[in-house]
């Protein structure tokens, strides 16, 4: 349940930071806005990527707290990298909905809190808030789809052969090279 609600939490405090970004939206802000998705994207992407090597590399199972609840799924994964293609959506998802829920509701709750002036003079906090917590959210969505063998849905495909998210040979290549580091997120081509 407490998943749940965290995913139903980063869907409404996503909505509501997407749609103040779209009403404030002006055309000189237009390289704010590029600037700020590229660089949200990218920092989600090194993130991710420092945390999947963090994991793999330090700390024990044995510690306790983050040890089974972080370490263990990591090194398990490489032990069977198809295990975390039965998981739902819920089980791959809510994790990362609720670490986004940590960047999203304090920058949700100040755009309210500040007024109008500060969304417009801080316009590309929001984009890169945005943008950083949708790849956030989507961290291990985006893993599980680099360890399918089937039933990549189409468009996740096409987002893999283009190199614009991780696709499954590029990260076969980490599993096989004793947890050499490819790329997080973002194919790096």
């Amino acid at each position: 349940m407490f998943e749940i609600v965290n995913m139903g939490l980063y869907v409404m405090l996503q909505l509501t930071i997407t749609l103040l970004v779209i009403y404030y939206f002006k055309k000189e802000n237009l390289g704010a806005f590029f600037l700020s998705l590229i660089f949200g994207a990218l920092l989600a992407d090194f993130m991710s990527g420092l945390v999947h090597w963090a994991a793999d590399t330090w700390g024990s199972v044995d510690l306790p707290i983050i040890g089974q609840a972080f370490i263990r799924p990591f090194r398990e994964h490489h032990v069977d990298p198809v295990a975390m293609t039965k998981h739902d959506i819920v089980e791959t998802n809510a994790d990362n909905c609720m670490l986004a829920n940590l960047f999203l509701a304090p920058l949700t709750i100040s755009c309210y809190v500040l007024g109008e002036t500060w969304m417009l003079q801080h316009f590309g906090i929001l984009v890169f808030g945005a943008t950083f917590a949708i790849y956030v959210c989507l961290t291990n969505q985006i893993h599980k789809w680099s360890h399918m063998i089937t039933g990549v849905p189409k468009w996740v495909k096409l987002l893999q052969d283009a190199h614009i998210i991780l696709p499954r040979p590029h990260h076969h290549i980490h599993h096989i090279s004793h947890m050499k580091p490819t790329s997080a997120l973002l194919a790096d081509g």
